[in-house]
Formats: structure tokens, sequence, C-alpha cells
């Protein structure tokens, strides 16, 4: 189950909080819609708002839009007040208690357990923190209550902070083989990076729209672009070259806040292209961007895109592939035997790549590469065996895939959470793979052209990379608290390794750099 998470609701904790602040009915309704809109199920509500005056006017509105209500209760504050007043809102089968047991003030096992006798539809939750240990979790809940336990492990902003390193997570959870450490489905983990201002759920509509009929369409193909003037016509005009009949796909390409002249050159394109079926949104930012910062809206961009497919299947693409001309009709054979179907990505040599090159002019041998140290090398060699492979999961990449629009909506799209580089696509594969969905190579090959260093999210430096996907790494980890997960990345996640050390020191680099700029 989805649970919602309105505009002003940020994810604390692993779970959602209001602002303190007053909401109009209007304010709130329009962030209801976006729920609607993003095929949420539940609305969430979190115990810092038992005592608000607005709670019983939010729930109703909710309830009327059609969610499910989930209310986290604070065991350690929990009266006979709250009791009464919260028997009677159990009376609606629509809503559901989940408590959350103080880490400061542990009950025991006895209390907690006459509470999961009272209120068969509750859970518990529980954040994992200094003031938690091995013992105390073991102690509190015997057998017939884990399975109803959940854990968060919220993010770790600062050192002396209460909360647990990935690390610490890890061996935590190993000292407790019989407990089963899930968390709560749904749920984005809140990093405290991502600003305010960023549009998470958007209620955007395309500004240029071509329709054929609908019943004759199979595949959508969403793209979204940053400042990618350079290639993503290329991308277009090769698509627009599919064996398919134009009538039997659609494109729709969401431009993410571009400040280059990419906006009025896809215009100008799709207003003279052979697409019978199109969409282009922008979507516009609060702020400038760099690359490399926590504005990385590449999985937000690509969950507004699917809003408006309306095909039975999404095919994900970047802006900078050039495909091959049977390429939409090779995923649709595919993804009849398979759930996911990926291609190989070949890399462009950086003296091939142009806004012109042709698919047929590249030589594979002569004109690419595969980076990476021999990761992609390898799984492509392995690549007809993948579901077998050990952690098949993280070869799953946006930057050519395909499933089907009903599964895409039943696993949660991409998780709102990852704002910088990395692992939003590596998440949804995990979610597939838990469901054991089947992971399929494509005999499809495209070609990735070759990003200008400034343009690079970071700057074509594996460096660099490594040191993005460890922020976006740990908050992939925290989501799951799986020790297969940890053990494939804990050379990026773990405090105090090498890439850690010389990450703080980057940042301190950066600030200085800051700094001596403003002087």
């Amino acid at each position: 189950m989805r649970a919602s998470c309105p505009e002003a609701c940020r994810t604390c904790s692993g779970l959602g909080y209001l602002k303190p602040m007053d909401r109009s009915e209007e304010d709130f309704s329009r962030s209801l819609e976006k729920a609607v809109s993003g095929k949420y199920q539940a609305v969430f509500f979190p115990c810092n708002l038992v005592f608000d005056r607005q709670l019983d006017q939010w729930i109703d509105l909710s309830l009327e839009y059609g969610f499910e209500i989930i209310l986290q209760i604070g065991l350690k504050s929990f009266n006979e007040e709250m009791k009464t007043y919260y028997h009677r809102k159990l009376k609606d089968p629509r809503i559901s208690l989940l408590f959350h047991i103080d880490s400061n003030a542990f009950l025991s096992s006895e209390i907690i357990e006459s509470l999961a006798a009272e209120y068969p539809l509750s859970n518990f939750h529980v954040i994992l923190n200094h003031y938690l240990s091995s013992e105390k979790i073991r102690l509190s809940f015997k057998n017939d209550l884990r399975d109803r336990l959940y854990f968060t492990a919220p993010y770790k902003g600062f050192k002396n902070d209460c909360f647990y390193s990935c690390q610490q997570i890890f061996e935590l959870i190993r000292k407790q083989p019989e407990l089963k450490f899930q968390t709560l489905l749904g749920m984005d983990l809140y990093d405290p990076r991502i600003s305010d201002r960023l549009e998470l759920e958007s209620l955007l509509s395309p500004e240029l729209r071509s329709n054929s009929n609908n019943d004759q369409l199979k595949i959508s193909v969403v793209i979204p672009t940053y400042n990618n003037e350079m290639y993503i016509l290329n991308t277009l005009k090769h698509l627009a070259a599919q064996s398919l009949r134009p009538e039997e796909f659609e494109v729709i390409i969401v431009n993410d806040g571009s400040d280059d002249e990419s906006d009025e050159k896809i215009k100008t394109y799709l207003a003279a292209s052979r697409f019978r079926n199109y969409a282009y949104l922008y979507s516009p930012r609060p702020k400038k961007r760099e690359m490399g910062d926590a504005q990385f809206r590449a999985g937000v961009t690509r969950n507004l895109g699917a809003k408006w497919a309306r095909s039975p299947v999404l095919s994900f693409l970047d802006a900078d592939m050039i495909v091959p001309a049977d390429y939409l009709k090779i995923v649709l054979e595919e993804l009849e035997k398979f759930d996911l179907v990926q291609p190989r990505r070949d890399f462009l040599k950086k003296e091939i790549s142009s806004e012109s090159l042709e698919y047929d002019e590249i030589n594979i041998k002569d004109d690419t590469f595969i980076p990476e140290g021999g990761y992609w090398h390898n799984f492509y060699q392995r690549g007809e065996k993948w579901n077998e492979l050990s952690a098949p999961w993280k070869y799953v990449c946006t930057y050519g895939l395909s499933l089907k629009k009903d599964l895409f909506y039943e696993i949660g799209c991409f998780r709102k959470s990852y704002m910088f580089y990395g692992f939003e696509d590596t998440d949804l594969g995990y979610r597939l793979f838990k469901l054991k969905k089947t992971f399929h190579l494509s005999r499809a090959i495209i070609f990735h052209l070759n990003q200008r260093d400034e343009r690079s999210e970071y700057s074509n430096s594996q460096f660099l990379r490594n040191i993005l996907l460890s922020k976006t790494g740990r908050i992939f980890y925290r989501h799951y608290l799986s020790a297969d997960i940890y053990q494939e990345l804990k050379f990026l996640i773990q405090d105090g390794s090498l890439l850690e050390k010389v990450l703080i020191l980057f940042r301190r680099f950066k600030v200085s750099r800051s700094r001596n700029s403003r002087l």
C-alpha cells in the first residue's frame, strides 16, 4: 500500500509529518489532489498531530477523497482520553492505528501486548536510535508480536546525532537473527538535504499534446531531460524512425527545468515531427541547480511522464540515447515473456558523438566502449542468466528499461527521496526482485552519446560519481534494512571508509571555495 504524503507533508524518520503551520482546506485539498494523481492509497498522519485542532478536518477530507487513513500514536502519551477518542475512530474500517514506541521510554512487553490485543488492526513502529540496544529489542517483543513490527532507521545527518550509522544498523540487526526487521512499505525515508521548495509530486499538464486513437497504442516512451539540447533531438529522430506504426506508440518528454535552449528546440521539433502521439511538459525549478546537488529529480520527472502515458507499457529512455529502428518492436516482444526488459548500452567515444550521428553509422568495435571497470561488461557477458546472478537488482538502470504500467504503479513508481544522483532505479529493481519479477537483457543494443564534462552529473569522474552514490546508497539501505544490500554496497555506505573520509575532505573543499568566492 502506498501511503500519501501531501505537498506540505514531508517524511520525518521515515514517516510523514505536517509542518507546524495553519493550512487551509483549499491547500490541503490540493495536496490530496496530488496524492490522487500519484495513485496513492492511504494518508498517514503522524503522532505529532494527535492534539492538532485540524486533525479531524483533515481526516474527514481525506476520507472524502477515497483514501484509507493510518493514524500514528505515541505510546508514551497514550492515555484514557486518547484511548476513547481513537476507539471511536476505529469504528470506521477505513481507519487504522500504527503505534509509535518512544525510544526514550521503552515500554514493557506486557503493555505493548495488551494494546496489540485490544487493537487488532494496529501495527507497531520503532525508530532505531542510540536509545535502543539489541537486548532491549529482544526483551520487549515476543514471537506473536514480531510480525507486526516495523522499523525505521532515519538518515544520520550529523556525527553526534542519536541515529545509527549504516554499519551500526547492520550490526544491530545481525545480533537479532530471530527478529524480522521490516520497514513500513510505501513510505519514503526523509532526507533532510532535500529542499522544502522542491516539487516532488506535480499536477502539471502537457504544454503540447497530439493524440491519435488510444485503442492502437501499445507502448509509451517516457524521456526526462535536463539541459540536453545537444542530443535530445537525435534521440527523438531515432524514435520517429521506429518500425512500429506511428499509431502504436507515443513519446512523452518531461523537461526538468532546463535553462538552455532545449525548451524551444523540442517544441519546434515536435510541431514538425512525424509523431502521431506525443506530449511535452516543462517542470520549472525553484532555483538554478548545479550538477551533483540535491535537486536531482530524474525519478520524480519519470513519474510525472508516466502519469500521462495512455498505453499499457512504459519504456523509460534517457535523452542522450540513440536506438535502432526495431527497438520498440523488440521491447514489446520480450515483455510478453519477462516483467522488465533492459537493453545493452554501449558508450560512444567523444570524437564520434554528435547531434546528427546515425545509428547505422556506428561500428561497435571501433566507436564504443563500456566504462566502470568491467562492471557492465561482466554483466553483459552473463546477461542471459540475469535472474540467476547474485543481487540481480543492482543492474536495473533507467537509461532504457521497460515494464508494464500496471506493474510500475503496483510497486509504487520511483521513490521521491533520491534527490542526489543514483539508486532511484536500483530501488525500483529491488522492489521488483522482492516480488520475484523476472529481468531480461534485451537483444537490442542502444548507444549512449558522450556527455560534456560540464553536463555530466559527476563531471565524467568515477571518483565523483562514487561520492554521489554514497549519499543515495545510504538512503537505499535504510529503506529496506536488508543484509544483502549492505553486503553489496558497504564499500560505498560504510561510515569511516576511505570514501567517507575523502567525502568529508571534498565537502570542506567546496565550503572553503564557496566562502572564498564571496570575499
